[in-house]
């Protein structure tokens, strides 16, 4: 996931190359809790915030995007060193 000037929120799985999912974040997104959740049926790639579903977006291709690779906040294993986040993490 990936926010964009403050106003978008952006989802991807398995490669930009697949595709992504946008959403426009809520008013309040900033200084609050949020609830985000990405999801890839194999067919379409869904993004919610906070229990409703905001974005979707269909695939070209049917794929399975199951693997084992651990995430943790601001990174993932599969490019641990690449991948970090740097944006502002407020309290």
């Amino acid at each position: 996931m990936q926010v964009s000037g403050n106003k978008q929120l952006t989802f991807f799985a398995s490669d930009w190359g697949r595709g992504d999912c946008k959403a426009s974040l809520p008013e309040n997104w900033q200084n609050s809790w949020h609830h985000l959740a990405g999801v890839s049926d194999g067919k379409s790639l869904s993004l919610y915030i906070d229990g409703e579903l905001k974005g979707i977006t269909k695939l070209e291709e049917a794929v399975n995007l199951s693997v084992s690779n651990k995430w943790t906040v601001g990174r993932n294993e599969e490019f641990s060193s690449q991948r970090i986040f740097t944006g502002i993490w407020t309290r």
